[in-house]
């Protein structure tokens, strides 16, 4: 229920840092500078794409086809859709911050209510999340929060009254699935029960309003830890392995085959 949102808070650490350069007064030198990294995360993912088809291979029972190769060798087109996504973020991010940073306060706040209205707040009444567009959207609404705090620090405040309602959301948050698995069995609603999970989804209400929660709540916590620092740098090498489309067989029903745990008794107890 938390993973979707995950992403979401990812990128409004993004927004709130990259609007601090100076991207508006950019000259070729910056600029070649600022893509060639969006060049270096391709590298990464073409090394470990290639490296997980050459660990497949170690594995005999594993079928490698033409098709697996050719994308292993071109993870920018059939990779991970995060980074994907994140690359096509990356490289709009120089003119993006110039438009933010030359346009009035009122206008963006005005640009990021209405974005989350027809975003998040319909699509999560009348049950159709919008989760359908490839999820660049989240990308966008998420880094113009995230630089929208940082541009102009507005006075929140999360206080006593504020963490006891966040815990309230995400108290309700994680009701809603066995709620929604429970009212389903109980009324033999097959709709009810594969929509369990509808309110994990990046643009639900509930959701938006926890990742935008914890980036705020955490934002003023003065954390220093250098293990902390150290293991961040393996977390994108991290996520590339675990989500690598060759290597989730083996890892996710393989070596740890949680997703199995779904076809145990004692994990439909609750709602038996």
């Amino acid at each position: 229920m938390f993973s979707r949102l995950a992403c979401s808070v990812f990128v409004l650490i993004t927004g709130y840092y990259s609007i601090q350069k100076d991207e508006s007064v950019y000259g070729a030198r910056d600029l070649s500078r600022h893509y060639l990294k969006a060049v270096l995360l391709c590298l990464e993912m073409l090394f470990y794409s290639v490296s997980a088809l050459l660990v497949t291979n170690l594995f005999k029972n594993i079928n490698i086809g033409l098709g697996d190769i050719i994308k292993s060798f071109l993870p920018v087109f059939y990779g991970n859709w995060y980074i994907k996504s994140y690359l096509c973020l990356y490289l709009l991010i120089p003119y993006m911050n110039r438009v933010l940073r030359n346009t009035e306060r009122r206008t963006i706040f005005l640009f990021i209510v209405f974005f989350l209205l027809v975003w998040s707040v319909i699509p999560t009444i009348n049950g159709r999340a919008w989760d359908h567009y490839g999820n660049f959207d989240m990308m966008l609404i998420m880094y113009v929060v995230g630089a929208y705090i940082s541009l102009f620090k507005p006075d929140i405040k999360v206080k006593r009254k504020g963490k006891l309602f966040f815990s309230f959301v995400v108290f309700i948050h994680l009701l809603s699935v066995p709620c929604f698995d429970l009212v389903g069995k109980q009324l033999n609603n097959e709709f009810l029960c594969k929509h369990a999970m509808f309110l994990r989804e990046y643009s639900s209400v509930s959701s938006v309003f926890i990742a935008i929660g914890l980036f705020l709540i955490f934002k003023e916590a003065k954390v220093k830890n250098r293990f902390i620092n150290e293991a961040s740098k393996g977390v994108l090498a991290v996520y590339l392995i675990h989500l690598e489309p060759l290597l989730i067989g083996i890892i996710w029903d393989g070596f740890w085959p949680n997703r199995w745990y779904i076809t145990k008794p004692w994990f439909h107890l609750p709602i038996k």
